[in-house]
């Protein structure tokens, strides 16, 4: 391993920003590299640059010429998944498509699975996102991606209008950091489960997620099982947890099917990024 690469990444691990870009910087002019580009751009794209008066400059730009240069010289999975993460900020997802395909050329893992079908999602390819993101299920290696995966999955699916086979909702008994509940409520009202809506527990959600759109949808459920206790509750709950303008939106798409229904359309699931991927190479703990 590169001894110098190695102290600037082990300076990185310990929060020394300036120390570790010196040396990255410094290995490019000994040793000008795909790794040595690689590694000092995706830095500057990530961390920016920093100062010696202790400022830190966004550098972005700079740190993009530096993944190219590492681009054209050789084709790594880390180098291609550190482009096409950087390339989201610019909004251009045909570029970074090509390069997590390049990436899955390499290494098939969950989170180029996962990224390539957020961007065919953007790109309103719909059913490869839905492939991706199967893919992603696959190659899930904890519970959190399990969960990411799952509820990425189940939301494309429902977009398509497509019924989501049971097993899948398995796995969002998950209740970990990830968990999003709101998502996951919304996934079952768009599957059409509006059972599984009425048996949560509904303080646990409106204490901790007060969104207008799910309470919208999970209203709307109570009604379509006739679950009248349901609303008894809900009503009882808000009363509780709200007051002021909260309470009386709450409370208004309570008897207001058609403000309940216009909610529920504006509800927008968002296909996020996986961006917890290490793109130094020869990381000494990645």
């Amino acid at each position: 391993m590169d001894s110098i690469n190695n102290r600037a990444l082990l300076a990185l691990q310990r929060g020394s920003f300036l120390e570790a870009q010196e040396l990255l910087k410094k290995n490019i002019k000994i040793n000008p590299s795909h790794m040595t580009y690689n590694n000092l751009g995706y830095f500057y794209c990530d961390l920016g640059m920093n100062t010696k008066n202790g400022r830190v400059i966004r550098a972005d730009k700079i740190g993009m010429r530096y993944l190219m240069k590492a681009y054209q010289l050789d084709k790594s999975y880390k180098n291609c998944m550190a482009i096409g993460l950087m390339l989201r900020y610019d909004h251009d997802y045909e570029k970074m498509k090509k390069m997590f395909e390049n990436a899955l050329e390499i290494k098939k893992n969950y989170a180029v699975y996962y990224n390539l079908g957020s961007v065919c999602v953007a790109l309103k390819k719909y059913d490869n996102a839905a492939s991706y993101f199967h893919k992603a299920i696959q190659f899930s290696y904890n519970d959190n991606d399990l969960y990411a995966s799952t509820l990425a999955y189940v939301h494309i699916m429902c977009l398509m209008k497509s019924k989501v086979d049971e097993r899948y909702f398995k796995n969002l008994l998950y209740d970990g950091d990830e968990k999003r509940i709101g998502d996951e409520i919304a996934a079952y009202f768009f599957n059409g489960d509006y059972e599984k809506i009425n048996a949560i527990d509904i303080e646990t959600v409106l204490e901790d997620y007060p969104d207008i759109q799910i309470n919208a949808m999970i209203i709307e459920a109570y009604n379509i099982v006739s679950n009248k206790n349901g609303l008894l509750n809900f009503l009882r709950v808000i009363e509780k947890y709200y007051d002021g303008d909260s309470l009386v939106a709450l409370k208004s798409i309570i008897d207001d099917r058609l403000q309940r229904i216009r909610l529920i359309n504006q509800y927008n699931y968002r296909f996020g990024i996986e961006d917890r991927v290490c793109c130094y190479i020869e990381c000494p703990i990645h």
